[in-house]
């Protein structure tokens, strides 16, 4: 089997099939309507195009950039806490008197 064939398991029958062989239905929109019929029951199953070595290098800069915005955000959501933890906490007291 060669790395760009996907065998794809039916939840319903337990049918293996190569996703390769069995053509993809529906169409392809922002929440993706594509998917695979089970050629033994005909169960719907999920179209996935699945990551290629391209894709995950994308992934890579993307998340490395996420993490170090929200490590140089700490001070601003410490600040954030503490004021609204500050808040709470008079309002709790002058619902109390």
């Amino acid at each position: 089997m060669s790395e760009r064939e996907r065998e794809v398991k039916c939840w319903r029958c337990g049918c293996v099939f190569l996703a390769q062989e069995q053509p993809v239905s529906g169409y392809d929109s922002e929440s993706t309507q594509m998917h695979y019929h089970c050629p033994i029951c005909a169960t719907k199953l999920p179209y996935c195009r699945g990551l290629d070595p391209k894709d995950v290098s994308k992934l890579v800069p993307g998340t490395t950039i996420l993490a170090l915005a929200a490590l140089l955000n700490w001070p601003a959501i410490f600040f954030q806490a503490l004021a609204i933890a500050f808040l709470y906490g008079s309002a709790a007291l002058l619902a109390r008197q």
